[in-house]
């Protein structure tokens, strides 16, 4: 029986890591086999973690644990594919959250680390995931499986808010049109608090390599979320290198950007200004 978590604090043991909503237990009291760690989050009413922001929950692994070690987490297959088990979703072989020279493919079955090696941080700050054999002994991270976050059904939250989001994936419209589809779903495009960590989530989520229509509009020097005329600044950190640029038209709408190779070398700057015109993803928020 999976236990299911229904607040936005972690019980007694667990931790709530930086970037997402999840709760997580580490077992490093022994390093055991892929198959022995997913026995063991089982027995505990958990899962093998399946983490949202896995940059931001290694940093936090190795500050308060202070490990230098590989750690399970859920996902396993082999060199060309490797997939959630929780939910057979794909963890790509093109993702930019692969450590250099990953994934690799064993002779025997292939799983999923997390990496807290004190030099692979140092060459791949951004790069958490490595494949191991399964049979390889390293400590367990599970995770407590929350399926309540006062989201309704088909919502999502990311990072430290506790916004609603709704990615409509299903085909990629004008920004116009995606303001319109969410407004007709009693939603509104989104405007996020925290824009890294929503960028995160979604790739992680969803393994897009797109951009997504969110609320903003205007031109290089003035950049208004249309919900509330508040102005983002040409100079916000948030830019992807480039942009906003001085020399944009009127006509152009803000992006949050989720190409896999402007992730890795953008990885704090999820913002880019498009055509409005530019076929994207509409994400919506829930407006409370």
């Amino acid at each position: 029986m999976i236990l299911i978590f229904l607040a936005t604090d972690c019980p007694e043991g667990f931790f709530f890591a930086p970037g997402s909503h999840q709760c997580f237990k580490l077992f490093n009291d022994s390093e055991i086999t892929w198959s022995a760690a997913r026995t063991k989050c089982l027995s505990n009413g958990l899962e093998l973690a399946k983490p949202y922001d896995a940059v931001a929950l290694r940093h936090y692994i190795m500050e308060r644990y202070g490990l230098n070690d590989e750690i399970w987490v859920g996902g396993y297959g082999d060199g060309s594919k490797i997939v959630w088990q929780r939910d057979g979703k794909q963890l790509r072989s093109g993702n930019p959250l692969w450590m250099s020279g990953h994934p690799s493919s064993y002779s025997t079955s292939t799983c999923l680390s997390l990496e807290t090696i004190d030099t692979s941080w140092n060459s791949d700050p951004k790069q958490p995931y490595s494949t191991q054999p399964c049979s390889h002994p390293e400590f367990t991270l599970c995770e407590l499986i929350d399926e309540a976050t006062n989201c309704p059904e088909g919502f999502f939250m990311a990072g430290s808010s506790t916004q609603c989001f709704k990615l409509l994936n299903d085909s990629e419209i004008s920004w116009s049109s995606a303001r319109s589809k969410c407004q007709s779903e009693g939603l509104a495009l989104a405007k996020p608090y925290d824009g890294v960590a929503l960028r995160n989530y979604i790739m992680e989520r969803y393994g897009l390599s797109d951009e997504i229509w969110i609320d903003g509009q205007g031109d290089g020097s003035k950049i208004i979320w249309k919900r509330d005329g508040k102005q983002l600044s040409s100079s916000s950190p948030l830019w992807r290198s480039g942009h906003p640029g001085s020399s944009v038209s009127t006509s152009y709408c803000l992006s949050l950007d989720t190409y896999d190779s402007n992730w890795k070398s953008n990885h704090s700057q999820p913002y880019k200004m498009q055509s409005c015109t530019t076929p994207e993803y509409p994400l919506c928020e829930l407006i409370i």
